[in-house]
């Protein structure tokens, strides 16, 4: 097609130049402070269980059930907190002081939350109607070592990061950033807020490291001097041309 005197080719031919002369980066090895945003290239796999233990899902006391459900009172034997499991062996008749996140003690099958007790000194015993809910995550109950957690592809969204801070993912194999030039194709210059800034803003958000801006189009042919991958012609919405 001729315009203006000069060949104008179709939306489907311009993209398919593109795409042809657009080839995978490289994968680099982040921290996971510094991958938010980035695409994974390779699988992710749980380095432990989660949770590592059986753990409590709330405040209030682990017993056996069935101590629980019994008429008389249970003796307080010590206290379970996250940082600080229970020690010892919970026995028949017993009771332990237990807070969300810590490890169930031996012998305990259930929690009751502490809105059904009743503390007197180390006697504790509990209202009807705390049941049927156990109120414990079981462990693995989340996943277990060696799940494949995130696939390779998977762009980094704050419930993935989630994710790999609970299995213990310390660092991640990402798609190194593309690097880019943005070039102006007029004679204006650009100023914050102008097209120029928002095409650089659309480029970093989409995991583009802007490298340089050009402009005018008298200084475009300097462009090849610079360190980066691809050119930006123009404001938001316009083409990435590959080097």
């Amino acid at each position: 097609m001729k315009r203006y005197g000069a060949t104008v080719i179709s939306y489907e031919e311009a993209l398919s130049t593109i795409l042809a002369a657009v080839h995978p980066l490289s994968g680099e090895t982040v921290p996971i402070a510094q991958a938010s945003g980035r695409v994974l290239t390779q699988d992710v796999s749980a380095a432990l269980d989660a949770p590592r233990a059986d753990v409590s899902a709330m405040d209030g006391y682990a017993v056996r059930i069935g101590d629980a459900a019994g008429e008389g009172s249970l003796t307080t034997v010590g206290e379970a907190a996250a940082g600080a499991p229970f020690a010892g062996h919970l026995n028949a008749g017993e009771a332990v002081r237990i807070f969300t996140g810590a490890h169930l003690p031996a012998g305990a099958d259930c929690v009751v939350m502490q809105e059904y007790a009743e503390r007197d000194g180390d006697k504790v015993r509990f209202r009807e109607g705390f049941g049927p809910a156990r109120h414990i995550r079981t462990k693995a109950g989340d996943f277990s070592a060696g799940d494949v957690l995130l696939e390779k592809g998977q762009r980094l969204h704050p419930r993935a990061m989630v994710s790999l801070a609970g299995a213990d993912i310390a660092r991640v194999e990402v798609a190194r950033r593309p690097r880019i030039a943005l070039i102006a194709t007029g004679d204006e210059l650009a100023e914050p807020g102008s097209d120029a800034a928002a095409c650089a803003a659309t480029a970093a958000a989409d995991g583009a490291a802007v490298t340089v801006r050009i402009g005018p189009a008298p200084l475009r042919p300097h462009a090849k001097a610079y360190t980066c991958e691809a050119f930006s012609f123009g404001g938001p919405g316009k083409a990435l041309i590959p080097r």
